[in-house]
């Protein structure tokens, strides 16, 4: 009962971040500890030898917490963001940085290697790159019919590496897309049936990308998780961009510090004593 309500927990948190421009749900579960187990548990049911009796009571609980912490957070976040979006981004952008040592640390590094900083780089600029394409450039809105259901499988096949790998955020990337606002308002009324042919695509590309992860991370561990911290180092300065930090109060300062080094201290501690 205890795992099942911390499974439920974790999956509220994940779910929340995924309303988060520039924060990844993919971060959040690695810093929690529940990425592996993730991974694993969705490639349980593509593998002939996979424990799918272990993997699915798992799976249903994460996904009850991740769906209702989506819906309970699209407009509270949204509420907050239009507010005080220094505040908050301050807040997940300590948290993100709270859990690099934690990745770091799985990776396994006893000397550090040219190979290794390639893959840090690479990560960094890959998630960089992602965040760099214009708003609206793939926007759906308005089309219809049998190539607009496509295009929008297309796109939930996409959005899928925003669900799985770590760094890369769901909410920025619907922001590619040009549909953020179309999710968010259609998730907070519950308005779900437009959003059917995202979740088709969504649920093949997080199958396949799954399971690509798996094999990367039984072949070349190493090499996974320094692309992984990457991938984390290039999501900080995404979430910076965009803040204006002119015109600020002295009083705003000290704020922004805590909120900052509380993300930090909340997500460093809960890895450190997961890792302990």
């Amino acid at each position: 009962m205890k795992n099942t309500l911390f499974t439920i927990i974790k999956g509220l948190w994940v779910g929340g971040t995924l309303t988060v421009p520039g924060v990844s749900g993919g971060s959040m579960a690695m810093i929690l500890g529940i990425y592996d187990r993730l991974i694993k548990s969705v490639n349980a049911f593509i593998k002939k030898d996979g424990d799918r009796k272990a993997a699915l009571p798992f799976l249903l609980w994460f996904t009850l917490g991740g769906a209702c912490g989506f819906v309970l957070f699209s407009s509270l976040v949204s509420f907050l963001l239009e507010r005080f979006p220094l505040f908050i981004c301050l807040f997940f952008v300590g948290a993100v940085i709270g859990g690099e040592p934690m990745v770091l640390k799985q990776a396994k590094i006893d000397r550090f290697r040219i190979i290794d900083a390639i893959m840090i780089l690479s990560g960094a600029a890959t998630v960089m790159l992602i965040s760099s394409i214009p708003s609206e450039i793939f926007s759906v809105d308005g089309i219809g019919g049998i190539g607009g259901f496509a295009l929008k499988i297309l796109c939930g096949l996409i959005l899928a590496f925003g669900f799985v790998l770590p760094g890369i955020s769901f909410s920025q990337m619907l922001y590619v897309f040009g549909i953020y606002g179309e999710i968010v308002q259609r998730v907070s009324t519950l308005d779900i049936l437009p959003l059917i042919p995202f979740g088709i695509g969504g649920i093949i590309g997080i199958f396949a990308t799954s399971l690509a992860v798996e094999k990367l991370m039984e072949r070349f561990p190493r090499r996974v998780y320094t692309a992984i911290f990457g991938f984390l180092l290039g999501s900080v300065p995404t979430m910076l961009r965009g803040l204006d930090f002119t015109g600020l109060q002295l009083w705003a300062y000290p704020i922004l510090a805590l909120l900052l080094a509380a993300g930090f201290t909340a997500v460093f501690s809960m890895s450190k004593a997961m890792g302990d």
